[in-house]
């Protein structure tokens, strides 16, 4: 019998960073605290930061190689007092649908980021795909965006130039000017699989046309 693994070489992955500590974990590493291939989920302090439980989600979980899906979530708290800090969430080996084509991507992020005396924290988030397919590179930006408000909501569109296997990376950044607590949900996810509605509308005046000469070869044989 055949066992197919996703090999930690290959794994989705988290990288936290508060410009002193930086620690990454790869999916099926001793760090991560989920089980099973496409997600992975670290749980630790770092720094100021003395709670962050993060969790990236991809392929197989979610979506595929062919209609990519990559989902960062994370819940950061600094008890003691305030920094940015820095999040990734970072996968290899999706496929381009042709050989050299503009793929289209969308990112819709949301949170909530609350600091001292009610202060919100500022938050930002932007992604990226790499036609090199390496992990956590940041070659071609595909968008961006900011709050300083919570709860916070928005989403953005990009396109990349893609030929074969690539990598997609998601980057949060989070800012407490003191104790506080921020809550984010970020997913990316290709659009080249959705078919146009011109697309739609093509196949089904086919159809319709396939039906009417099958209507006309069955009056031919009355």
């Amino acid at each position: 019998m055949l066992f197919l693994t996703h090999s930690t070489a290959e794994a989705v992955s988290v990288r936290l960073s508060d410009g002193v500590t930086t620690v990454t974990c790869n999916d099926g590493d001793a760090c991560d605290v989920t089980a099973g291939a496409g997600v992975v989920t670290f749980s630790g302090a770092i720094g100021n930061w003395t709670v962050n439980v993060t969790t990236a989600i991809t392929y197989p979980q979610l979506g595929s190689q062919a209609s990519p899906i990559l989902d960062l979530n994370s819940v950061d708290v600094t008890s003691l007092g305030g920094g940015t800090l820095t999040i990734w969430a970072s996968e290899v080996n999706y496929q381009a649908p042709a050989a050299l084509t503009n793929v289209p991507f969308q990112l819709d992020v949301g949170g909530t980021s609350a600091g001292p005396t009610g202060t919100p924290g500022t938050t930002s988030f932007a992604a990226f795909a790499d036609d090199g397919n390496a992990l956590f590179n940041e070659a071609t930006l595909l968008g961006s965006i900011g709050f300083a408000t919570t709860p916070f909501a928005g989403t953005f569109n990009g396109s990349a130039l893609l030929s074969s296997a690539y990598s997609l990376t998601i980057r949060a950044m989070i800012t407490h000017l003191g104790p506080g607590g921020t809550s984010f949900d970020a997913e990316l996810r290709s659009l080249a699989s959705e078919p146009a509605a011109s697309t739609l509308l093509g196949w089904g005046l086919g159809l319709i046309g396939l039906a009417g000469i099958g209507r006309r070869r069955m009056s031919f044989k009355v």
